[in-house]
């Protein structure tokens, strides 16, 4: 029997705001159009007018996979920013061009540069940048040229299923991309309207242009100094009032986060730091999300010295699991989803670091760059 009801009141309250922020990440996320094979007409070889640009920087491991998934027909570019691993040579192997980026100026990013050196090979209708980590089903490029082509859009960017091959990015990573959607609102990502250019959202990891569009923005020329490529090419999409659209692909491609556990470190904090940079209220809104969970370690200690022995053990499972029931979309394994309570407070030490590493203006190496 409980002793004290109002902590059991205070208790379910808590554990409701918790389970509706984590709600709303997947919600907002699930908003966004999926693009479906059996929902698009399919373009037909003769309108696969596309080259496809892969910037790489010491993506050796990878990019014979990336290039083996694009259809062999379709102009393939492998931009080489300055690697020095054997990207360059197994991309040789694998048949496609490679192009050697030249030394680029500081302070410059080396995608950006490397997407723009690549772009001005180019003569086709469209340009498709993907990068070295991504894989694609063989229904993938028919499908997004057609989707393009039908609805006359000037770019199309897919948000890819992301795969995790080490242990700290498949905990971590997923929860860190479910709070970057608690502030994502998928009808202002596609607002034209000018107060809304930095509600913005394209996925770098994949973004198609019409070539004579992205020649017309400007391009990667216009955000050479970015990090955020895709979310930069997306409010540049926006102010420039091109038809766009941002839509979920995970079943037409997929996309290796992080190699290793250093990487997954290195990335987070580039990642947030620019994202603190940019959008002040959507970042605001994913760190009073990330925070969230932090209340229920005081209220859960109040629950434990407020009801009798025998409930104690079952009433917090109940108060300690629940919440985070919503998590379970962003994680496909049942055993790691089951330490998200764990990760949800060991997370805000993350976000706080990058926090004061922004504050203090400092800044994040990311493929041997301080960016």
């Amino acid at each position: 029997m409980l002793v004290d009801t109002v902590s059991i009141w205070v208790a379910v309250a808590a554990g409701v705001f918790i389970f509706v922020l984590f709600s709303l990440t997947r919600i907002n996320y699930l908003r966004f159009k999926s693009l479906k094979q059996e929902a698009a007409r399919q373009a037909k070889e003769d309108e696969l007018d596309v080259t496809v640009i892969i910037p790489a920087r010491n993506e050796e491991r990878v990019i014979a996979n990336c290039v083996k998934s694009l259809p062999k027909l379709v102009r393939v570019i492998v931009v080489n920013d300055h690697s020095d691993d054997g990207t360059a040579k197994r991309a040789e192997d694998e048949g496609v061009e490679v192009l050697h980026l030249p030394p680029v100026k500081r302070n410059t990013v080396g995608k950006a540069a490397a997407c723009f050196f690549g772009s001005e090979h180019v003569k086709t209708k469209y340009i498709l940048f993907v990068d070295a980590d991504t894989r694609f089903k063989p229904e993938f490029l028919p499908t997004l040229i057609g989707y393009a082509n039908a609805n006359s859009l000037a770019m199309v960017s897919l948000l890819l299923k992301r795969q995790h091959p080490n242990f700290l990015s498949a905990m971590f990573m997923p929860y860190a991309y479910a709070m970057y959607f608690a502030g994502v609102s998928q009808k202002n990502v596609h607002s034209l309207h000018l107060m809304k250019w930095k509600n913005a959202l394209a996925s770098g990891h994949c973004i198609l242009f019409r070539a004579d569009a992205y020649a017309f923005t400007g391009g990667h020329r216009s955000i050479i100094n970015e990090v955020l490529d895709g979310i930069e090419l997306g409010a540049l999409a926006k102010r420039h009032r091109l038809k766009f659209e941002i839509m979920r692909g995970e079943r037409l491609g997929s996309v290796r986060m992080y190699e290793s556990s250093v990487d997954t470190m290195r990335g987070f904090q580039k990642n947030t730091m620019r994202l603190l940079s940019y959008n002040r209220l959507l970042a605001l809104m994913s760190v009073l999300t990330t925070l969230a969970p932090l209340i229920y370690i005081p209220v859960l200690l109040g629950l434990w010295t407020d009801i009798e022995e025998d409930w104690v053990v079952q009433t917090m499972a109940v108060f300690a699991v629940v919440p985070f029931l919503p998590l379970l979309a962003w994680y496909p394994n049942l055993l790691r989803w089951v330490l998200t309570p764990l990760i949800a407070y060991l997370f805000p030490m993350l976000m706080l670091n990058c926090v004061v590493r922004w504050l203090m203006g400092g800044k994040a190496v990311w493929k041997g760059r301080k960016v």
